[in-house]
């Protein structure tokens, strides 16, 4: 319910990738695949995928398409990123390399799986660690 995620990830040249949470449901996609529906930290190749190029709410650590990132905060392609996502009761926060990058309220907790997406780039995970915490502070 309330939980802290970190993990470390690598973006190949125009990846497009994100790590999903707060899921409330699927959506079919051309009847054979299941498209996770919810939140979604975004994962991306800053400068070479063309949707962050052009749109501060697709950069890396941004609340998919409801948050913008001022400037990119990820490390150049081939470097590993360090990421964090803490939800609490009241409050989600997303940090990249040290760095918040959103924070937003919610008055809606919910349990859900978590899904790393992957669309037809290559993108890298590792150290996946997550804890459950009792408040968003907690984690800090």
């Amino acid at each position: 319910l309330f939980f802290e995620l970190r993990f470390e990830w690598l973006a190949a040249a125009k990846a497009n990738s994100g790590v999903k949470y707060r899921l409330l449901g699927f959506d079919r996609l051309g009847g054979l695949s299941r498209e996770p529906l919810g939140f979604e930290y975004q994962v991306a190749d800053d400068e070479g995928d063309p949707g962050a190029r052009i749109d501060p709410k697709q950069r890396s650590g941004a609340l998919y398409g409801l948050t913008a990132v001022g400037r990119s905060l990820s490390k150049p392609i081939g470097e590993w990123n360090q990421s964090r996502i803490l939800v609490g009761p009241d409050r989600v926060e997303h940090w990249l390399n040290g760095q918040l990058t959103a924070s937003y309220a919610t008055d809606l907790p919910f349990a859900s799986s978590i899904v790393l997406q992957h669309h037809t780039t290559e993108i890298r995970f590792r150290n996946l660690s997550i804890r459950r915490t009792s408040t968003s502070s907690a984690a800090r």
